[in-house]
Protein backbone atom coordinates (compact mmCIF):
# COMPACT_ATOMS: atom_id res chain seq x y z
CA UNK A 1 0.00 0.00 0.00
CA UNK A 2 1.28 3.43 -0.96
CA UNK A 3 2.60 5.53 1.90
CA UNK A 4 0.50 8.59 2.66
CA UNK A 5 2.27 11.92 2.90
CA UNK A 6 0.53 14.98 4.40
CA UNK A 7 1.33 17.53 1.68
CA UNK A 8 0.21 15.30 -1.19
CA UNK A 9 -3.49 15.87 -0.48
CA UNK A 10 -2.91 19.63 -0.59
CA UNK A 11 -1.18 19.33 -3.96
CA UNK A 12 -3.81 17.05 -5.47
CA UNK A 13 -6.58 19.49 -4.50
CA UNK A 14 -4.56 22.34 -5.99
CA UNK A 15 -4.12 20.41 -9.23
CA UNK A 16 -7.86 19.76 -9.37
CA UNK A 17 -9.00 23.33 -8.70
CA UNK A 18 -6.43 24.79 -11.08
CA UNK A 19 -7.53 22.26 -13.77
CA UNK A 20 -3.92 21.24 -14.37
CA UNK A 21 -4.61 17.54 -14.87
CA UNK A 22 -7.20 18.36 -17.55
CA UNK A 23 -5.18 21.02 -19.34
CA UNK A 24 -4.14 20.39 -22.94
CA UNK A 25 -1.39 22.96 -22.66
CA UNK A 26 1.98 21.94 -21.16
CA UNK A 27 2.23 23.02 -17.52
CA UNK A 28 5.68 24.55 -17.31
CA UNK A 29 7.32 24.64 -13.89
CA UNK A 30 10.52 26.37 -12.85
CA UNK A 31 13.31 24.08 -11.63
CA UNK A 32 16.20 25.67 -9.76
CA UNK A 33 19.53 24.25 -8.68
CA UNK A 34 23.13 25.25 -8.12
CA UNK A 35 25.95 24.01 -10.35
CA UNK A 36 29.54 24.86 -9.44
CA UNK A 37 28.28 27.59 -7.15
CA UNK A 38 26.16 29.21 -9.89
CA UNK A 39 22.32 29.27 -9.59
CA UNK A 40 20.48 27.69 -12.53
CA UNK A 41 16.80 27.86 -13.51
CA UNK A 42 15.21 25.58 -16.12
CA UNK A 43 11.69 24.96 -17.38
CA UNK A 44 10.27 21.46 -17.11
CA UNK A 45 6.76 20.19 -17.88
CA UNK A 46 4.52 18.53 -15.30
CA UNK A 47 2.75 15.29 -16.25
CA UNK A 48 1.36 13.53 -13.18
CA UNK A 49 1.96 12.08 -9.72
CA UNK A 50 3.15 8.51 -9.35
CA UNK A 51 0.22 6.43 -8.09
CA UNK A 52 2.44 4.02 -6.17
CA UNK A 53 4.35 6.71 -4.29
CA UNK A 54 2.80 10.04 -3.34
CA UNK A 55 6.22 11.60 -2.78
CA UNK A 56 7.05 11.31 -6.49
CA UNK A 57 6.10 13.74 -9.26
CA UNK A 58 6.73 13.06 -12.95
CA UNK A 59 7.96 15.82 -15.27
CA UNK A 60 9.29 15.71 -18.83
CA UNK A 61 12.14 17.35 -20.69
CA UNK A 62 14.49 16.91 -23.64
CA UNK A 63 17.82 15.11 -23.53
CA UNK A 64 19.12 17.51 -26.18
CA UNK A 65 18.71 20.36 -23.68
CA UNK A 66 22.34 20.38 -22.54
CA UNK A 67 21.79 22.94 -19.76
CA UNK A 68 18.91 20.97 -18.27
CA UNK A 69 20.73 17.64 -18.49
CA UNK A 70 23.87 19.03 -16.86
CA UNK A 71 21.74 20.22 -13.95
CA UNK A 72 19.79 17.01 -13.35
CA UNK A 73 22.59 14.51 -14.08
CA UNK A 74 24.63 15.47 -11.03
CA UNK A 75 24.34 12.67 -8.46
CA UNK A 76 24.81 15.02 -5.51
CA UNK A 77 22.45 17.80 -6.57
CA UNK A 78 19.49 19.00 -4.57
CA UNK A 79 16.76 20.44 -6.77
CA UNK A 80 14.06 22.96 -5.92
CA UNK A 81 10.81 23.52 -7.82
CA UNK A 82 8.74 26.70 -7.49
CA UNK A 83 5.10 26.10 -8.41
CA UNK A 84 2.49 28.85 -8.48
CA UNK A 85 -1.22 27.96 -8.47
CA UNK A 86 -2.88 31.20 -9.67
CA UNK A 87 -6.55 30.21 -9.41
CA UNK A 88 -6.30 29.13 -5.78
CA UNK A 89 -3.57 31.64 -4.87
CA UNK A 90 -1.19 28.98 -3.55
CA UNK A 91 2.52 28.39 -3.95
CA UNK A 92 4.60 25.26 -3.45
CA UNK A 93 8.37 25.19 -3.05
CA UNK A 94 9.33 21.54 -3.43
CA UNK A 95 12.81 20.30 -2.54
CA UNK A 96 14.14 16.90 -3.53
CA UNK A 97 16.11 14.83 -6.01
CA UNK A 98 15.54 14.35 -9.74
CA UNK A 99 16.22 11.10 -11.60
CA UNK A 100 16.37 10.85 -15.41
CA UNK A 101 14.49 8.22 -17.41
CA UNK A 102 15.92 8.47 -20.92
CA UNK A 103 15.50 6.21 -23.94
CA UNK A 104 17.15 2.81 -23.34
CA UNK A 105 19.57 3.52 -26.20
CA UNK A 106 20.85 6.54 -24.24
CA UNK A 107 21.35 4.78 -20.91
CA UNK A 108 25.12 4.87 -21.46
CA UNK A 109 24.91 8.68 -21.19
CA UNK A 110 22.15 9.22 -18.66
CA UNK A 111 22.24 6.06 -16.59
CA UNK A 112 19.57 3.50 -15.83
CA UNK A 113 16.11 4.34 -14.41
CA UNK A 114 15.83 4.86 -10.63
CA UNK A 115 15.61 1.72 -8.52
CA UNK A 116 14.81 3.32 -5.17
CA UNK A 117 11.37 4.56 -6.23
CA UNK A 118 8.44 2.46 -5.06
CA UNK A 119 6.62 1.30 -8.21
CA UNK A 120 4.56 -1.61 -6.75
CA UNK A 121 4.85 -3.92 -9.74
CA UNK A 122 6.50 -7.18 -10.71
CA UNK A 123 8.18 -5.42 -13.64
CA UNK A 124 11.83 -4.45 -13.48
CA UNK A 125 12.58 -0.77 -12.98
CA UNK A 126 13.83 -0.56 -16.58
CA UNK A 127 10.66 -2.10 -18.02
CA UNK A 128 8.28 -0.10 -15.82
CA UNK A 129 9.83 3.30 -16.53
CA UNK A 130 10.19 2.69 -20.26
CA UNK A 131 6.52 1.70 -20.43
CA UNK A 132 5.69 4.90 -18.52
CA UNK A 133 7.82 6.99 -20.86
CA UNK A 134 6.03 5.59 -23.91
CA UNK A 135 2.60 6.02 -22.27
CA UNK A 136 3.25 9.69 -21.50
CA UNK A 137 4.72 10.25 -24.98
CA UNK A 138 1.48 9.04 -26.51
CA UNK A 139 -0.59 11.19 -24.12
CA UNK A 140 1.07 14.58 -24.64
CA UNK A 141 -0.25 17.05 -27.20
CA UNK A 142 0.94 16.86 -30.83
CA UNK A 143 2.33 20.39 -30.51
CA UNK A 144 4.44 19.57 -27.46
CA UNK A 145 5.53 16.29 -29.08
CA UNK A 146 6.72 18.16 -32.18
CA UNK A 147 8.98 20.35 -30.05
CA UNK A 148 11.26 17.34 -29.56
CA UNK A 149 12.23 17.61 -33.25
CA UNK A 150 13.27 21.26 -32.84
CA UNK A 151 16.76 22.72 -32.30
CA UNK A 152 18.55 22.61 -28.98
CA UNK A 153 17.35 25.42 -26.68
CA UNK A 154 19.67 28.41 -26.52
CA UNK A 155 21.64 27.93 -29.74
CA UNK A 156 21.65 30.75 -32.35
CA UNK A 157 18.65 30.64 -34.65
CA UNK A 158 19.73 30.52 -38.30
CA UNK A 159 16.28 30.26 -39.77
CA UNK A 160 12.80 31.66 -39.35
CA UNK A 161 10.32 29.68 -37.32
CA UNK A 162 8.46 27.16 -39.44
CA UNK A 163 10.68 27.40 -42.53
CA UNK A 164 12.04 23.89 -42.14
CA UNK A 165 15.39 25.09 -43.49
CA UNK A 166 17.95 25.31 -40.71
CA UNK A 167 21.46 24.22 -39.93
CA UNK A 168 20.38 21.94 -37.09
CA UNK A 169 18.95 18.44 -37.22
CA UNK A 170 17.97 15.87 -34.63
CA UNK A 171 20.03 13.42 -36.65
CA UNK A 172 23.43 15.09 -36.32
CA UNK A 173 23.06 16.76 -32.91
CA UNK A 174 25.69 15.38 -30.53
CA UNK A 175 23.09 15.43 -27.72
CA UNK A 176 20.78 12.98 -29.49
CA UNK A 177 20.97 9.45 -30.78
CA UNK A 178 22.46 9.24 -34.28
CA UNK A 179 20.54 7.74 -37.20
CA UNK A 180 23.22 7.24 -39.89
CA UNK A 181 20.81 6.06 -42.58
CA UNK A 182 19.16 9.47 -42.78
CA UNK A 183 21.90 11.72 -41.44
CA UNK A 184 21.39 14.13 -44.34
CA UNK A 185 17.84 15.04 -43.25
CA UNK A 186 17.60 18.54 -41.77
CA UNK A 187 14.12 19.46 -40.51
CA UNK A 188 14.73 22.55 -38.36
CA UNK A 189 11.32 23.86 -37.25
CA UNK A 190 9.44 22.06 -40.00
CA UNK A 191 7.00 20.24 -37.73
CA UNK A 192 4.52 22.14 -35.58
CA UNK A 193 2.58 18.99 -34.72
CA UNK A 194 3.63 15.36 -34.49
CA UNK A 195 1.31 12.44 -33.81
CA UNK A 196 2.54 9.40 -31.93
CA UNK A 197 2.94 6.07 -33.68
CA UNK A 198 0.64 3.86 -31.66
CA UNK A 199 2.15 0.50 -32.50
CA UNK A 200 5.74 0.17 -31.36
CA UNK A 201 8.07 -2.63 -30.48
CA UNK A 202 11.36 -2.71 -28.61
CA UNK A 203 14.33 -3.14 -30.92
CA UNK A 204 17.13 -5.38 -29.68
CA UNK A 205 19.36 -2.34 -29.31
CA UNK A 206 16.88 -0.84 -26.89
CA UNK A 207 15.56 1.96 -29.06
CA UNK A 208 11.96 2.23 -30.17
CA UNK A 209 11.25 1.11 -33.72
CA UNK A 210 7.81 1.50 -35.22
CA UNK A 211 5.98 -1.52 -36.53
CA UNK A 212 3.22 0.67 -38.06
CA UNK A 213 3.40 0.77 -41.85
CA UNK A 214 -0.27 1.30 -42.64
CA UNK A 215 -1.76 4.25 -44.49
CA UNK A 216 -3.36 5.44 -41.24
CA UNK A 217 -0.03 5.48 -39.45
CA UNK A 218 1.64 7.43 -42.23
CA UNK A 219 -1.24 9.88 -42.44
CA UNK A 220 -1.14 10.42 -38.68
CA UNK A 221 2.49 11.54 -38.72
CA UNK A 222 2.27 15.22 -39.56
CA UNK A 223 -0.24 14.57 -42.34
CA UNK A 224 2.40 13.28 -44.75
CA UNK A 225 1.05 10.51 -46.94
CA UNK A 226 2.91 8.26 -49.30
CA UNK A 227 4.96 5.11 -49.04
CA UNK A 228 8.16 6.97 -49.93
CA UNK A 229 7.81 9.14 -46.80
CA UNK A 230 7.16 6.25 -44.44
CA UNK A 231 10.77 5.55 -43.48
CA UNK A 232 11.59 9.24 -43.07
CA UNK A 233 8.57 9.94 -40.87
CA UNK A 234 9.21 6.90 -38.68
CA UNK A 235 12.79 8.06 -38.23
CA UNK A 236 11.70 11.60 -37.34
CA UNK A 237 9.18 10.22 -34.86
CA UNK A 238 11.63 7.81 -33.25
CA UNK A 239 14.42 10.36 -33.06
CA UNK A 240 12.05 12.79 -31.33
CA UNK A 241 11.02 9.99 -28.99
CA UNK A 242 14.67 9.33 -28.17
CA UNK A 243 14.98 13.01 -27.22
CA UNK A 244 12.01 12.71 -24.87
CA UNK A 245 12.81 11.87 -21.25
CA UNK A 246 11.05 11.66 -17.90
CA UNK A 247 12.30 13.61 -14.89
CA UNK A 248 11.32 11.73 -11.74
CA UNK A 249 11.23 14.10 -8.78
CA UNK A 250 11.28 12.55 -5.30
CA UNK A 251 10.23 15.20 -2.80
CA UNK A 252 11.89 15.48 0.62
CA UNK A 253 10.64 18.89 1.83
CA UNK A 254 7.71 21.20 0.99
CA UNK A 255 7.11 24.87 1.73
CA UNK A 256 3.40 25.55 1.15
CA UNK A 257 1.72 28.97 1.31
CA UNK A 258 -1.93 29.87 0.77
CA UNK A 259 -2.14 33.54 -0.18
CA UNK A 260 -5.91 33.55 -0.67
CA UNK A 261 -6.58 34.22 3.01
CA UNK A 262 -5.44 36.98 5.35
CA UNK A 263 -3.10 36.54 6.97
CA UNK A 264 -1.61 33.94 4.61
CA UNK A 265 -1.34 30.35 5.82
CA UNK A 266 2.12 28.80 5.51
CA UNK A 267 3.10 25.23 6.37
CA UNK A 268 6.55 23.63 6.25
CA UNK A 269 6.61 19.86 5.61
CA UNK A 270 9.88 18.09 6.47
CA UNK A 271 11.00 14.49 6.24
CA UNK A 272 13.94 12.18 6.78
CA UNK A 273 14.91 11.36 3.19
CA UNK A 274 11.26 11.36 2.17
CA UNK A 275 10.03 9.34 5.17
CA UNK A 276 8.56 10.16 8.60
CA UNK A 277 6.86 13.36 7.52
CA UNK A 278 6.13 16.13 10.00
CA UNK A 279 4.77 19.63 9.51
CA UNK A 280 4.86 23.01 11.24
CA UNK A 281 2.69 26.09 10.81
CA UNK A 282 4.98 29.12 10.47
CA UNK A 283 4.66 32.84 9.82
CA UNK A 284 4.20 33.65 6.15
Amino acid sequence: MAERVPWSEYLQKSLHYNSINNSKEPVRIMLSSVKNGVPKVQQIVFQNLLNADQRVLIFTGATRNADLMSVVKSSNSTHVIYWDMPKTKETYILTGRIYIVAAPALSYRFGTPPRRINIETDKSAEEFWEDERIRIWQKISPEYRASFTWPEPGIPCDTKLGSGKGSWSVYNDSNTIKVPAVSNIDIGYKYKTLDAIKETSLHKSGSIVSSATSFQAIKGLGGMVGRSNNSEMETIHNSALDNFCLLIFKVTDVDYTQHGMFPPNRIIFNSKNGNEWRYTNVNA
